[in-house]
């Protein structure tokens, strides 16, 4: 029997959870561990699950949010929020430079 990877995070908490829903609904599934890169990391664990239980536990994951809310977005949030601080760098940067400008011309 073949296993696919189906939801992956670092959360204890989630793992346990679906592996509960799993569980209740008789799917067949795994919970892998993968070591992170770093040792100051969480291991990142994955739930797989056999391939021919992968549309019900899809929809499952979906009916209870866990796939609805990306778990990648506090990355993109941080580095959002540094294209701002660096565009706001810049922008104090151009006017600073206007302003020096400017009074260096006053005669």
């Amino acid at each position: 029997m073949e296993f696919i990877s189906i939801y992956s995070t670092q959360d204890d908490n989630e793992i346990s959870i679906l592996e509960d829903l799993f569980r209740r609904e008789g799917l067949k599934y795994e919970v892998h561990t993968v070591p992170a890169g770093d040792p100051g990391k969480p291991l990142q664990k994955r739930i797989l699950v056999a391939e021919d239980n992968r549309e019900k536990a899809r929809d499952l994951l979906d009916q209870t949010g866990f796939l609805a809310v990306p778990h990648h977005s506090r990355t993109r949030r941080l580095k959002s929020k540094k294209l701002i601080l660096i565009f706001l760098a810049l922008l104090i940067l151009v006017i600073v430079a206007i302003v020096i400008t400017w009074f260096m011309n006053v005669e």
